[in-house]
Order: C-alpha cells, then sequence, then structure tokens
C-alpha cells in the first residue's frame, strides 16, 4: 500500500514539473526514495552516429563532477550503458538491473568500477530507459552502496510503473524548450525584418 501511494505521488510531482530543475529538486529525490536508492543520474541522449551523446545531465547524491567525468573519460567503458543503449534499440525491457546485464566478477576488476564508481559509493545499479519512436531519449540511473540488498524484481516493478509518469514529464518539457525556441526565432526575424507578422510553416 505504502509503495503504491507513493507511485501516485510520483504521478501527482510529475505534473507539477515546470522546469528540468523541478525533475531535479522534486520528482528525482521523490523516486530515489521510493526505490530506496542514495543516489541518481540523469541525462538526455541523442545518437549522434558515433556512439550517442549524452548532454544536459544533473544528479543527486554523487559528487558535483562525478556527471561531467563520466561524460568525458568513461561513457564508453560503461559496461551498463553500452549494453542498455543496444537492448533498448532492440526494443528490449526499459528497466533493467545491473546484476542481469554484466557478471559481477568481471564489474568489480574494471577501471570504471574502482577508480569511478567505488569511490562515490555505488555498487548496485538500475537503469531506465526513456525511448521516443523506438530510439533513446534520456536514461536514468538509480544507485545502491556495496553493504545495501540489491536491486530485485519489486523495484523493477515500481519503476516501471512510474516511468510513464517520468517519461510524460521530459517529453512535456522538452515540447516546451521546442515552442521557446521557434517562437525567439519567430520573433527575432520579425524585428530584423521589421515585419508586421511573421508566418513560418514546417
Amino acid at each position: 500500500h505504502r509503495d503504491l501511494q507513493r507511485i501516485r505521488t510520483a504521478g501527482g510531482i510529475a505534473l507539477d514539473c515546470a522546469t528540468p530543475m523541478d525533475i531535479r529538486d522534486e520528482l528525482l529525490p521523490h523516486i530515489q526514495a521510493t526505490l530506496d536508492a542514495p543516489s541518481g543520474v540523469f541525462f538526455h541522449y541523442r545518437d549522434d552516429g558515433n556512439g550517442g551523446k549524452f548532454f544536459s545531465g544533473f544528479s543527486r547524491g554523487v559528487p558535483g563532477d562525478a556527471p561531467d567525468i563520466w561524460c568525458r573519460d568513461y561513457q564508453h567503458v560503461d559496461p551498463f550503458v553500452c549494453y542498455f543503449l543496444r537492448h533498448l534499440k532492440a526494443g528490449g525491457e526499459r528497466v533493467v538491473i545491473s546484476s542481469s546485464m554484466v557478471r559481477k566478477r568481471n564489474y568489480v576488476r574494471t577501471a570504471f568500477y574502482c577508480d569511478f564508481l567505488r569511490p562515490q559509493s555505488v555498487h548496485h545499479i538500475l537503469i531506465v530507459g526513456l525511448v521516443r519512436n523506438a530510439e533513446p531519449i534520456a536514461l536514468l540511473g538509480l544507485h545502491r552502496p556495496l553493504e545495501a540488498s540489491p536491486f530485485g524484481s519489486n523495484d523493477v516493478l515500481k519503476m516501471n510503473l512510474i516511468l510513464p509518469h517520468l517519461s510524460a514529464v521530459v517529453e512535456r518539457l522538452s515540447l516546451i524548450e521546442k515552442l521557446a525556441a521557434r517562437q525567439c526565432i519567430i520573433d527575432t526575424l520579425a524585428q530584423v525584418l521589421a515585419c508586421a507578422a511573421v508566418v513560418m510553416l514546417d
């Protein structure tokens, strides 16, 4: 009952999010609390034909520079993300736990884990994919330390119930940003060309 109440609350929080910072400051903390995840990261994603590009990220519970370091040094050797992007593009599940993607004994020997994740007390990972037209558009990662219990099937179920709310708010804010950018172009053209009106057709 408590879990269902938290999932319903997530829907209400998502409806109230008016900016990306609202997702970071309001929705992400609620998702973390619901799944007992002390830390989490969120990135938008665009397939640029060269391994993809992550951008406009934010995090909670990890060092402030960790997302930038990950983008610069580790994203292309992150075994979870490399596997998960292929998995999503093949139509796989949108919520996956780390133990189902990489064998533990291989994972804990990697420089990615030893040099980057372990110093942040990140051991167990749950990855969530947001998809548009079968293509990934954003990723959410939730973390637990080594001493915590691993993410399990109940956590996957809860996240799958929250995912439609998260996807809807990300899509809505993305559309608002696009509309604002188009309006800015129209306003600029109207001023530069000294026109009483401008019509742009897509």
